[in-house]
């Protein structure tokens, strides 16, 4: 018997071990994990945000303290400490302690937020890597068990900062320069550092438009794996030249200037070529506020026609932007992709009292006014440079007389040929062909000659005749070039400023007045006095303003 009991008391005994055994090899490995965000930061100083897991998978294994070491050459700005869990918090320049903590338990986390003094030390084309470390014990006052700290590439977490220089911010896809007004535009910014591209950084596109809502779309992007936030459906809601530039924290930003145009024009007389700025209500040529007009069939020196985008702005009732006063017009198109376009347009001024019952006949008429216009501006590259505006040598927009019979070898020919086909093509325009002396304009490419003197040399068809021209009458002399023979001889409305007070004096005036007067307007609603209302028309080769003083 006794043997027996010895037997069984054995196998117990081994039963035991071999459960002990068994509960040990079972035991979860205690592990967490510090995961650091963003992972590429500036030079001298960055907001980081540190999670810190209990990665262990199940049990019992709770963190009840820790201490988070800063890498070599960063420091804390204690100040900015925030700890998002339950703990008993201290902290030094180089590390954090959090002891008699909530207990962390498996699969549970929580975040360190702070400022980070960065290292300086990395040059121009350097990236530095620093990973951070930390230490985490069962026991709450940094005792009992140890937990291991997992690392890439055995546990896909970030636990490293980079410090790149330059920090870079780029148009990838760059904005297109001019846009129609409410069209839809996309672009891309990449960020980006010596260490390579900037993943999940926030990227934000501002324009400088004082008018709320005046871009549209998702302004606000992330950066993909390759350091780009791409923004889709953008749009500008109101005409006008801005500075576009996208910006995210720590960066320098980015800027570009687009220009939002109204709508595109064609050439007479292929739609749209006409255009119509009269003011809300406006819906003749009668009343004040009117502001309308057309593209020229030909570009000013018989260069193909192409459409350009434009803007007309109408500031007869409103305060002009730029000008800050009313009873003024402003044409504005693509200069690039057309600089030799033509326009005219017309508008209609504000009221104005006239008869004031006084005794003497000619009180209360003003001055006639003289339209002011203008196509350059002053030295702030801002404020239109207005001037007295002269009168057109002709009502029609520039049209073709002929091509050159022979070409013009260089700058300093004054004898040339001008072939004039019969019958005209469709819309050129009757050369003035009257053998003898006499004076008028043509215009050979982008060169304004003055023709002094007409001779035929064969009637033709095509009709020759031999022209006694002065070369670049008024337009700088670099202007004054050698031309193809079959080059377009073209007739312009445009006259020299020959006011001695003009800043243009003996220059080409880039915008002329076709019409000019006024009309019956009714009277004063309140004072029952008479009231006119001053019209223009003008003809515009240069990207003008015209207003009326008052």
């Amino acid at each position: 018997m006794d043997a027996i009991r010895s037997l069984v008391v054995i196998m117990l005994a081994a039963l035991g071990m071999t459960f002990v055994t068994n509960v040990n090899a079972a035991a979860p490995e205690k592990k967490f994990s510090v995961a650091v965000s963003p992972n590429l930061v500036n030079a001298g100083s960055a907001p980081l945000t540190v999670t810190i897991k209990n990665e262990t998978p199940n049990g019992n294994s709770s963190i009840n303290s820790l201490i988070l070491s800063f890498p070599t050459g960063y420091t804390l700005d204690t100040s900015s400490l925030h700890v998002n869990w339950q703990a008993q918090v201290s902290a030094s320049s180089t590390s954090i302690s959090l002891s008699n903590m909530s207990p962390l338990k498996p699969q549970q986390s929580f975040t360190i937020t702070f400022t980070a003094n960065t290292p300086t030390s990395s040059g121009p084309t350097s990236c530095s890597v620093a990973t951070w470390t930390a230490a985490a014990w069962t026991g709450s006052s940094f005792s009992g068990d140890t937990f291991r700290q997992l690392f890439p590439p055995e546990f896909n977490v970030n636990s490293t900062t980079s410090i790149g220089s330059p920090q870079q911010l780029v148009f990838s896809l760059p904005p297109p320069s001019q846009v129609l007004v409410n069209e839809a535009f996309s672009l891309a910014v990449k960020v980006s550092t010596t260490c390579g591209p900037v993943t999940s950084a926030n990227v934000v596109i501002t324009v400088d438009c004082t008018t709320p809502g005046c871009l549209t779309g998702t302004t606000q992007a992330t950066t993909d794996s390759a350091g780009v936030a791409t923004f889709t459906g953008l749009k500008l809601t109101q005409t006008g030249t801005y500075e576009l530039t996208a910006s995210s924290p720590g960066f320098p930003p980015v800027s570009t200037t687009i220009t939002v145009f109204a709508g595109t024009l064609n050439c007479e007389p292929d739609p749209p070529f006409t255009f119509d700025a009269s003011a809300p209500g406006v819906t003749d040529s009668s009343q004040s506020g009117y502001a309308a007009g057309q593209r020229g069939r030909f570009n000013k020196d018989g260069s193909t026609c192409h459409p350009v985008d434009y803007t007309f702005v109408n500031s007869i009732l409103t305060p002009d932007p730029i000008t800050n006063d009313d009873n003024t017009v402003h044409l504005i198109w693509d200069t690039v992709i057309d600089p030799y376009a033509t326009f005219a347009y017309t508008m209609t001024w504000k009221t104005e009292d006239v008869d004031t019952g006084a005794t003497n006949p000619n009180a209360g008429w003003p001055v006639f006014r003289r339209p002011l216009v203008a196509w350059q501006t002053l030295s702030d590259g801002i404020t239109p440079n207005f001037v007295a505006g002269v009168a057109c040598l002709d009502s029609h927009l520039p049209a073709p007389y002929g091509t050159l019979n022979a070409a013009i070898a260089n700058a300093t020919v004054t004898t040339i040929q001008i072939a004039v086909p019969s019958p005209l093509p469709a819309f050129w325009t009757t050369f003035p062909a009257t053998p003898g002396p006499q004076t008028f304009p043509i215009v050979v490419g982008n060169e304004r000659m003055k023709v002094t003197n007409v001779a035929l040399v064969s009637p033709g068809p095509p009709a020759v005749y031999s022209l006694t021209v002065v070369r670049h009458d008024g337009l700088p002399a670099a202007r004054a070039s050698a031309w193809p023979i079959g080059q377009l001889v073209m007739s312009t409305p445009l006259p020299i400023d020959l006011n001695p007070s003009s800043p243009y004096f003996q220059s080409q005036a880039n915008i002329c007045v076709v019409n000019h007067g006024f009309m019956a307007a009714g009277n004063n609603p309140v004072t029952g006095v008479a009231q006119i209302r001053y019209f223009t028309s003008v003809i515009d080769i240069g990207d003008g303003w015209v207003t009326i003083p008052r």
